[in-house]
């Protein structure tokens, strides 16, 4: 296989069989490689046109002499070998090949030697497109044209009003608009008979070849030029390469970004979380602390409070002491009238009355002993 000795390989245009490694090494090897049309194994490739089926045919004599040979046993992996090999052997043969090049038209190239009835089935839904209605249409550009001399509000609100269903009685302009609007949306029934109908000539079209060149940006291998191994070829599949490439690194590029912001959003969230505890912290510790600065306070003030009315009590009693001092003389208890100094030799205890202070025998009283009616302020039944 040289430049000038080149070797001609048809391939199906299966995308695995057409890419760039592929067509470099045929055109520097002298391959021209081909591509059979898309869709036309069945009537192009040699391999279905005159072996597959008489080789099915070959394969179920050879399964049918198999099962009478070996009565009760079945064709499975450790057989299949044996019997394949008799239906092969068969069919494999020079004339069978040369036939099955022959009917697809390859060689000797016979472009006649395809049935061109074979063909029709594809060229059932290829209609011709009906034109559009025209009348519609030229409404249609009416009521664009003057929706774009109005403002955006003015049309809102005449939507709002055709929805609301009330007329702007006044406003000849919405009246126009709610005119074209109507037309629009809505064809009147008899303007419907009036379509054009395909005729049966438009549905079963005849194929004609086309001149039209093949588009390189199309995706995928079914519009590629036939010739795989050529430069034109070469050309698009290494573009397509470059453009893969491309946006694999644009798609890796946009996965590092997105693993960035996740991790970026992570570190966030982690710093978030741990101001939020450290606020909690602080909060708790100022909570803490007032409850301790609270309790100090309340128990200064209740130590203040102590101080204050042992004060007053000692004051109080220093100054009933001096009173009783003063009057000890002029003194008698209420509850017997017997007077103070009349009272000195027999040593009876007196107590004073914290409201009135007046004088009382301690026997005069409730009280069994003399502390004991201090202790608990003694009043007299008169102020009680």
């Amino acid at each position: 296989m040289t430049a000038e000795h080149p070797v001609c390989l048809l391939v199906d245009g299966h995308t695995s069989h057409i890419d760039l490694d592929t067509s470099k090494f045929c055109q520097e090897n002298g391959i021209l490689l081909y591509c059979l049309p898309p869709h036309s194994s069945h009537i192009t490739q040699p391999l279905d046109v005159g072996f597959f089926s008489a080789l099915k045919g070959a394969w179920k004599k050879a399964v049918i002499n198999y099962n009478c040979k070996h009565p009760g046993a079945t064709v499975n992996k450790t057989t299949f070998s044996p019997v394949f090999r008799e239906a092969y052997l068969q069919i494999v043969k020079p004339q069978t090949i040369m036939n099955a090049f022959k009917h697809s038209g390859i060689y000797p190239p016979n472009r006649h030697a395809i049935d061109e009835r074979k063909l029709y089935p594809s060229q059932v839904y290829q209609q011709k497109e009906t034109e559009p209605y025209q009348p519609i249409a030229v409404k249609k550009l009416a009521l664009i044209a003057l929706e774009e001399e109005l403002d955006k509000e003015t049309v809102k609100k005449y939507e709002r009003h055709l929805e609301e269903g009330y007329d702007c009685e006044v406003d000849q302009l919405y009246s126009t608009w709610k005119k074209l609007k109507d037309q629009c949306s809505r064809v009147p029934l008899g303007d419907l008979t009036n379509k054009g109908v395909p005729s049966h000539n438009d549905i079963f079209q005849v194929p004609s070849a086309t001149s039209e060149k093949h588009v390189k940006s199309i995706r995928g291998t079914a519009c590629l030029p036939k010739h795989i191994s050529g430069d034109e070829v070469i050309k698009i599949l290494e573009e397509q390469k470059a453009k893969k490439e491309m946006e694999e690194r644009q798609k890796e590029e946009r996965q590092q970004q997105k693993e960035e912001r996740k991790k970026r959003k992570e570190l966030e969230e982690q710093e978030k979380a741990m101001k939020k505890e450290e606020r909690l912290k602080q909060k708790e510790e100022r909570r803490k602390k007032k409850e301790i600065e609270d309790r100090e306070k309340a128990e200064r003030k209740k130590r203040r409070e102590e101080e204050r009315k042992k004060k007053q009590k000692k004051g109080k009693r220093q100054k009933k002491s001096q009173v009783s001092n003063e009057s000890e003389d002029e003194c008698k208890c209420p509850a017997c009238d017997v007077v103070y100094t009349e009272d000195c030799e027999t040593s009876e205890t007196w107590i004073e009355c914290n409201n009135c202070n007046q004088w009382y025998h301690l026997e005069c009283t409730n009280f069994d002993d003399k502390d004991a009616a201090a202790d608990n302020d003694f009043i007299c039944k008169l102020c009680a």
